[in-house]
């Protein structure tokens, strides 16, 4: 354990975060976050005042030069702490969120995904992007998935404790079955679906990331956008064939419908329900 997270004020925070079941991810930042106030602030936390706390984070704001998303990221961890390890409510009442540009996601085209999802030579990269895009998935969605989290016969898709410890499940696009059967009978993968040469031993996120690199660098794709703009390229996709944004959100799993209409760059609701892109790409070619 990193030495700042034996201070007994971090012990409470990763106590109360891992009583609320959040992710590792989300109890390790917290407690990094914790640590660098209460060594910007040492002594007692509890004799803190608002002024402190604002202070700190104005100094966040104008000289770390750190993102507005992280600037919040500063103020979620701090008002988690003083309200639920310390109970103190005062001291973090109406903290400021602090504002930045927004920016919308990279997207790829129709044609480019096609490409992007054709050029590489190893069956496996193949899928394991075809994966990413059909399904709308997440990096760390897709290198976690398991064999038993996939129905071939309902072409179902569960992805288990995804960002937010949330379940969800995603369709199995009809174009992936043939595939995905041939890989299973090569492969023959033992607990995840993608794994590495360690049998029961998943790919890293790294590697998943290397190889879009490369499929991308082979289809000639020069736009920006890395492996994460295929899942902002599926729920655009979906959008523009006329499909309900509601039912994107739900796929995607997000809890705000503003997160699903950023990434699809649009307002609307009640459209019908259409197929998988991957489908609808691979029926089109």
């Amino acid at each position: 354990m990193p030495k700042v997270w034996t201070d007994p004020w971090v012990l409470k925070l990763r106590r109360e975060v891992e009583l609320r079941n959040y992710a590792k991810t989300t109890c390790n930042i917290y407690s990094q976050i914790l640590a660098a106030f209460l060594a910007a602030h040492p002594g007692d936390p509890r004799k803190a005042t608002r002024e402190t706390i604002c202070g700190y984070l104005h100094d966040l704001d104008t000289r770390a030069g750190l993102s507005a998303s992280t600037r919040n990221l500063y103020r979620h961890a701090l008002t988690f702490f003083f309200r639920q390890v310390l109970r103190l409510n005062s001291p973090v009442k109406d903290l400021p969120a602090s504002r930045g540009t927004q920016k919308l996601p990279d997207i790829f085209s129709a044609p480019q995904v096609a490409a992007l999802l054709e050029s590489p030579d190893n069956p496996k990269h193949k899928l394991m992007l075809a994966f990413t895009y059909g399904c709308g998935l997440r990096v760390s969605e897709i290198v976690h998935l398991k064999l038993r989290d996939i129905d071939i016969e309902r072409r179902i898709v569960r992805v288990l404790e995804a960002k937010g410890g949330k379940d969800r499940q995603v369709f199995l696009p009809e174009s992936l079955v043939t595939e995905l059967q041939t890989y299973l009978t090569f492969y023959r993968p033992f607990a995840f679906l993608f794994e590495s040469r360690i049998p029961g031993r998943p790919l890293t996120k790294r590697t998943v990331q290397a190889a879009f690199e490369s499929a991308k660098s082979k289809a000639g794709i020069q736009s920006q956008g890395g492996i994460h703009a295929l899942r902002h390229s599926f729920a655009t996709h979906m959008l523009e064939a006329g499909t309900d944004l509601r039912y994107i959100q739900v796929l995607l799993g997000h809890n705000d419908m503003k997160t699903t209409e950023r990434y699809t760059h649009v307002r609307t609701s009640h459209f019908p329900t259409l197929p998988s892109p991957l489908d609808m790409l691979r029926k089109n070619r």
